[in-house]
């Protein structure tokens, strides 16, 4: 089980770095970086909402998941030049992004989150209940969909999971 648990942890870490990396989208489109932004506080939230083991914070933490998914897929849509039609239907925005040539998601993984209904029911602490392992079970499977998704954005540069190491020759010690 520890070693589980070790995978689980490494995996979860793996895919914050990458997202964090993949975020780094050029700042000279204002409105996308603003975007880009608020995807790492969605998360953040939805951490210190299950954090709380409060039924009604673990309910929120579902809104704020959908909404860095949702964020994720429409910086795709935008950073294209394509209108993302103010749609929060997770499987619809998918299917406008794969209507980017060079653009390619399964969107058969979001049928394993809550609808943008149930996730809209959930922020206002309606709809049904979820354990706190179901939490964040939601939370282990978006953050590693919002890491392939955020993999698909051009940014000036690529780093992908690079290690950078600055030292001195070996010469000059």
């Amino acid at each position: 089980e520890l070693k589980e648990i070790q995978k689980i942890i490494w995996d979860i870490a793996t895919n914050i770095r990458s997202t964090h990396v993949n975020l780094m989208i050029d700042s000279s489109e204002k409105n996308l970086h603003k975007i880009s932004n608020t995807i790492p506080a969605h998360l953040n939230k939805a951490v210190l909402d299950m954090l709380s083991l409060e039924a009604g914070k673990i309910s929120t933490s579902y809104w704020e998941i959908h909404m860095a998914i949702e964020k994720a897929i429409k910086l795709i849509i935008l950073q294209n030049g394509r209108d993302h039609q103010n749609k929060h239907n997770l499987d619809k925005l998918c299917k406008i992004a794969n209507n980017i040539k060079g653009i390619k998601f399964d969107c058969r993984i979001f049928s394993n989150f809550p609808s943008d209904d149930e996730a809209i029911k959930q922020r206002h602490g309606e709809g049904r209940d979820f354990t706190i392992q179901e939490a964040v079970n939601n939370f282990i499977s978006a953050y590693e969909a919002i890491s392939k998704l955020t993999n698909l954005l051009k940014r000036p540069f690529i780093m992908n999971n690079a290690r950078v190491l600055f030292a001195l020759p070996p010469w000059d010690k």
